[in-house]
């Protein structure tokens, strides 16, 4: 199971790159994230890392960007998919400050409690020249999984802008 669930992953991971330039209708503004997040935690063990793959499509004018996400962890329990948002306070274009969320359900069925996370998240998106981006922020676990035992949880990434 833990090898199916990891090239299940891998193989949506490489359908999302590979896609890309076949999508020949791909609106302006749309984002491919790669995000990698560390988690502290209150428990005791080691703590979890996870990278996490979206496709973040404009909606509007395009400070909002909406789309798929999908999450590979260090723990195979860790592994979900769902969808993101984030809010580019200060547009496309310029980079800047923003806020978002990710909702995502687990793929491997949880033994108690909820089978899904939202979490929150605010930073900042710096711009590498036309088409790219680097991503930092700082995350919350606003509701399911982990709301009672994540302290801090800061993720950075790239993104490829469209």
């Amino acid at each position: 199971m833990k090898r199916l669930t990891a090239v299940l992953s891998a193989l949506a991971l490489c359908l999302m790159v590979a896609g890309i330039p076949a999508m020949a209708g791909i609106p302006a503004k749309t984002e491919l994230g790669i995000v990698g997040e560390y988690v502290q935690t209150d428990a005791s063990g080691a703590n979890p890392w996870t990278m996490n793959v979206s496709m973040l499509f404009p909606v509007g004018s395009g400070h909002i960007v909406l789309g798929p996400a999908v999450a590979i962890g260090s723990n195979d329990d860790l592994n979900r998919f769902g969808a993101g948002l984030d809010w580019n306070l200060m547009g496309q274009k310029r980079g800047g400050l923003f806020i978002g969320a990710d909702a995502l359900y687990f793929q491997k069925p949880r033994d108690e409690g909820d089978q899904y996370t939202v979490i929150g998240r605010a930073g900042v998106k710096f711009n590498v020249g036309k088409g790219a981006a680097l991503k930092l922020a700082v995350q919350q676990v606003l509701d399911g999984v982990g709301k009672d035992q994540t302290d801090l949880s800061v993720s950075a990434g790239i993104i490829a802008k469209f």
